[in-house]
């Protein structure tokens, strides 16, 4: 079983340089699984999400504050993802 690519990205503009990077990936490497967090553009490409970024991407003290729940859950569930044998590149 070939390892699985993560991905992670947490704005627009990052996520379209990721799906690029997941659609020549595939290309390449038809058979190597990959998952992350995104949203839709990264989906539409295959990778299957961990979180959806629009929970935990934000701008300013403030709302980073507001959101600090929903940040620090997105990190712990990334962080035991990636603890997983099966991660081979991130």
């Amino acid at each position: 079983m070939p390892k699985t690519l993560f991905l992670v990205c947490g704005e627009p503009s990052g996520e379209a340089y990721a799906a690029r990077v997941a659609r020549a990936f595939r290309g390449r490497f038809p058979g190597v699984p990959m998952e992350g967090i995104g949203s839709a553009l990264l989906a539409a490409e295959g990778v299957g999400l961990l979180r959806d970024y629009g929970d935990i991407s934000v701008i300013g003290v403030t709302e980073a504050l507001r959101r600090l729940p929903a940040i620090r859950a997105a990190l712990a569930a990334a962080t035991e993802r990636l603890s997983r044998p099966d991660i081979g590149a991130v």
